[in-house]
């Protein structure tokens, strides 16, 4: 028996929360494992040279693919919005648009990025010779499955709108098995290198890309199906504002990994740029539970926002803020409790290199306790359709507390102060974020109410 989509329009108690974010925290947990699968692989098969080549050109990779995360995330909250105004059709409409729109801006920057690969990667601080010719010709394969990586990325999302979460999670679990596959017979055991970790990415990609697209294009059991596109510059308009948070998010982080890089080479070299590769990989293997929640929670708040639901909305805000200040104190506790083994799994082989990696783990990793805030912060804003509000609190944090961070601590701190940048930024942000929250209250119902989240909960009655 097929599994009903979810509807949207009911009270989520927590336990009816916690199912429909599930999946989409999986989904993000997954499709980060198995990066981290190709990063285990080429560090330890391939070497430290390749290991720090394809973290110092990862970066560009990410923002090419992060049109993907704009697209879904503003494409999602303005369909969830018309869904909740009872405007069906014509929300198929636009997902119809925003999925090729997504195709074919993933084939113009595919062409792009080919011939930019070069110079980008020398830019980025690559040595010229083998690091800059490993980071070209990876970046150079990636290209070829650009289009379904962007795709990938808007259905991780689009999927929650159509009330499939689950969806989401299956097909990426279908390219993780791929990519593990792939890596162990052509980086393993065949030992192609590069090549090999190159071909593994397209495959597992492209899965990621076109199994939705089929899924949706056949009559489905979903809120959402591919029709005859609507070309309403309008819509799309707006979704790529209410993208925008996540665009800048992505972006910011992607060139706030460049200047990290940057730095490590001046004050620690090749190691401070592989540590800090190990450091991104887990980072986002942990942060990904608290994207795929910002992901999930997103439908639930732009549909009750289109029903003009407040108390449901003030509901669903005060459980988020719960939600990630819980997460963030037990993947600080656990980070900080099995930084040796996690650090082990990528650089044992040396004890310089390692000793540096556990180092960095115990500073990084402080700042779990604040990142989920800020990443719902934004999220909540562009749910509710205002991706001005959400793209700055993301373009602050980062491009001017990070930036700043990044360039004056380790004047005062020497390397530690690149690893502790990151903690001075979240905390900033958190600020920002609180002030607007209070800004917006009555506008958005962003309070933060512990009789309103008791009473629902378990009931709906005080919602009703």
């Amino acid at each position: 028996m097929k599994q009903k989509a979810y509807d949207l329009s009911q009270h989520f108690s927590a336990g009816k929360i916690l199912r429909f974010t599930g999946p989409a925290m999986l989904t993000i947990l997954v499709v980060s494992i198995y990066e981290v699968i190709d990063g285990f692989y080429i560090s330890n098969f391939v070497g430290e040279t390749a290991f720090a080549a394809i973290n110092i050109i990862f970066p560009y990779l990410m923002i090419l693919g992060t049109f993907g995360v704009m697209l879904g995330f503003g494409g999602s909250a303005l369909i969830g919005k018309l869904r909740g105004e009872g405007r069906k059709d014509y929300a198929n409409r636009v997902f119809s648009m925003v999925v090729l729109v997504a195709f074919l801006m993933g084939v113009a920057l595919a062409i792009v990025g080919f011939f930019t690969m070069k110079p980008v990667a020398l830019v980025l601080g690559a040595e010229e010779g083998e690091m800059a010719d490993i980071a070209t010709l990876f970046g150079c394969i990636c290209m070829i499955s650009l289009p379904g990586y962007i795709l990938q990325f808007a259905f991780s999302v689009l999927f929650s709108t159509a009330g499939k979460p689950s969806m989401a999670l299956y097909i990426s679990l279908i390219s993780a098995a791929a990519i593990i596959t792939l890596d162990t017979i052509l980086v393993g055991t065949l030992h192609m290198g590069i090549v090999g970790a190159g071909i593994a990415t397209i495959v597992c990609e492209y899965i990621g890309g076109l199994v939705p697209f089929v899924y949706f294009l056949r009559k489905n059991t979903s809120h959402l199906r591919l029709v005859k596109p609507v070309w309403d510059i309008r819509a799309l308009g707006k979704s790529f504002t209410n993208g925008l948070s996540e665009f800048t998010l992505e972006v910011a982080d992607s060139l706030i990994v460049m200047l990290y890089n940057y730095q490590l080479m001046v004050y620690l070299g090749e190691d401070g740029v592989a540590a800090f590769g190990v450091l991104e990989y887990v980072f986002y293997l942990f942060a990904s539970v608290l994207i795929g929640y910002a992901n999930g929670i997103q439908p639930l708040l732009s549909y009750q926002y289109g029903a003009q639901k407040d108390k449901e909305i003030t509901y669903l805000f005060s459980f988020s803020v719960a939600f990630n200040f819980i997460c963030g104190l037990l993947m600080l506790f656990i980070t900080q409790l099995s930084a040796p083994l996690l650090a082990s799994i990528f650089v044992s082989y040396d004890q310089q290199l390692y000793d540096l990696t556990v180092h960095a783990f115990r500073i990084y990793t402080i700042a779990f306790s604040l990142i989920g805030f800020n990443i719902f912060a934004s999220g909540y804003f562009a749910a509710l359709n205002n991706g001005i509000a959400a793209a700055i609190l993301a373009f602050v944090k980062t491009f001017i507390f990070e930036v700043l961070a990044v360039f004056l601590l380790p004047m005062a701190f020497g390397s530690d102060g690149i690893w502790a940048s990151i903690i001075v930024a979240e905390a900033y942000g958190v600020i920002m974020a609180i002030f607007f929250f209070v800004f917006f209250k009555k506008k958005y119902y962003c309070r933060f109410d512990f009789r309103l989240l008791k009473a629902g909960f378990k009931s709906q009655k005080l919602l009703q």
